[in-house]
């Protein structure tokens, strides 16, 4: 890895997939924009309440929002955004910034055991970190510049959660955001 590869690591955030069955497929993003121009304002982390377990889900439906027209975009189908995936990926961006780490290593277990822990019977489950965006928008276009952390967003996935925490530091980049995707286990 050269300095530069680490240095996009770092600002990039992580990316991480665990597969139970099925290969990823590259998929390009030559012609993926961001919708922005029928968006409502961004979401500023700025004025984030500290404690970040009372902030509201605005800022979740616009990532939600940007999220399925990037899959709609390319064909692929939109994810459902539910509660006990946000709860997930809300407890692993606490332990973050908590940690002050951007990781997917977590006290409460691997991606694969958090994930099992939601109640989903998963069959596939990803994950996406990613500290220092300062509003959705930012955080979603290091995302789509990011090869693993694109394939992600548009994987075979159709259920997905958010997360977003502050380790209440003075610094900007104190913002941890968490992206969970699954695709449960069909029985």
């Amino acid at each position: 890895m050269t300095p530069l590869d680490f240095a996009s690591v770092v600002l990039l955030g992580l990316s991480l997939t665990l597969r139970v069955q099925a290969a990823a497929t590259n998929i390009g993003q030559d012609n993926i924009i961001l919708p922005t121009n029928h968006m409502r304002p961004a979401f500023q982390a700025k004025n984030l309440k500290r404690d970040t377990r009372a902030i509201s889900n605005e800022w979740r439906q616009e990532m939600l929002v940007i999220l399925n027209n990037l899959r709609a975009q390319a064909g692929v189908q939109t994810v459902e955004l539910r509660d006990e995936i946000n709860d997930m990926a809300q407890k692993h961006s606490e332990y973050q910034a908590h940690a002050n780490v951007m990781t997917h290593k977590d006290p409460s277990g691997s991606l694969g055991d958090r994930g099992s822990a939601s109640g989903i019977k998963w069959s596939r489950i990803s994950e996406n970190v990613a500290f220092g965006s300062q509003t959705v928008e930012d955080v979603m276009k290091m995302w789509v510049s990011s090869p693993p952390h694109y394939a992600n967003m548009l994987g075979n996935y159709s259920l997905v959660g958010f997360g977003l925490a502050s380790n209440n530091t003075i610094s900007k980049y104190d913002i941890y955001w968490t992206q969970n995707f699954i695709l449960p286990r069909l029985i």
